[in-house]
């Protein structure tokens, strides 16, 4: 007997000939009145569709000399890849990145100045997550819609603050 609220799966499988005795022809799953229930195998499971959306994130570069390598954006989204994602200057600054990211996921990032570790921005403790490597890193979630992450200034939680022109004066009398 089989408990109420079991679901059950049909499989169908094909002999291929060579090696294996059985081989997936097809990815199929029925529902109890046999229609097929479309499904996205990730890693030998099953799951239910992925859905993306643009996420756009933001660094001001106004107090960072910018390097020939330009920005990028790393993260766990792209196996923390120094040259992946590069960012666009939209001016004053201010340079973006969008790419899409799985909804309701959590992902983890830095901002680098140049495409190699040694531009990897050092982010504060107060706006970071503990990473393995005992750095701090930037977290964004993501929900259901497209979403753009709040500017922020290189190596800062917050925007950058305002420059001030400071004059210095000394008496070389003496």
């Amino acid at each position: 007997a089989i408990p109420d609220g079991t679901t059950l799966f049909e499989m169908q499988f094909t002999y291929n000939g060579g090696n294996s005795p059985l081989t997936f022809s097809k990815n199929e799953f029925y529902d109890a009145n046999y229609l097929l229930i479309p499904t996205t195998p990730l890693n030998g499971a099953v799951n239910p569709e992925i859905i993306l959306h643009d996420v756009t994130f933001l660094v001001d570069m106004s107090r960072e000399e910018i390097s020939a390598g330009g920005v990028h954006l790393a993260g766990s989204f792209n196996g923390w890849d120094y040259d992946a994602n590069p960012m666009t200057s939209i001016g004053n600054g201010i340079y973006s990145a969008t790419i899409q990211l799985e909804e309701n996921s959590t992902h983890t990032y830095r901002f680098v100045n140049g495409n190699s570790s040694a531009g990897l921005e050092t982010v504060p403790e107060e706006c970071g997550v503990l990473s393995g490597s005992g750095d701090y890193e930037r977290e964004v979630t993501t929900g259901n819609s497209p979403m753009t992450i709040d500017t922020v200034c290189f190596e800062l939680c917050t925007s950058c603050p305002p420059l001030h022109s400071v004059t210095f004066r000394v008496d070389m009398i003496n």
